[in-house]
C-alpha cells in the first residue's frame, strides 16, 4: 500500500503534466503496487469503449508497469 506522501507526489505531478483543469485518477495495482497518474479524459474513453462493446461497466484498468489489474485509490477531487 502506498503512502499518503507517495500518493500525493504522484497527483502533483499529474496535475503540473496534465493540467490544473483536469481530473487525476492515481491508479494502484494489486500486483506489483505501483502507481500511475490516469486523466479523466483516458477514464471516459475507457468507460464509453467499455459500453461499446456492451461490457459491465469498471474502473478497473491495466497496469502499465506488469499487466496486472490496478484501481483508483484517489483522485485530485479529493484533495
Amino acid at each position: 500500500m502506498a503512502s499518503e506522501k507517495e500518493i500525493q507526489k504522484i497527483l502533483n505531478d499529474g496535475i503540473s503534466y496534465f493540467g490544473k483543469d483536469e481530473v487525476i485518477y492515481v491508479y494502484e495495482c494489486k500486483k506489483c503496487h505501483k502507481l500511475d497518474p490516469v486523466p479523466s479524459f483516458v477514464i471516459n474513453e475507457h468507460l464509453g469503449f467499455l459500453k461499446f462493446i456492451k461490457a459491465k461497466k469498471s474502473y478497473e484498468m491495466e497496469c502499465p508497469y506488469c499487466g496486472s489489474p490496478s484501481f483508483p485509490i484517489k483522485t485530485s477531487k479529493d484533495v
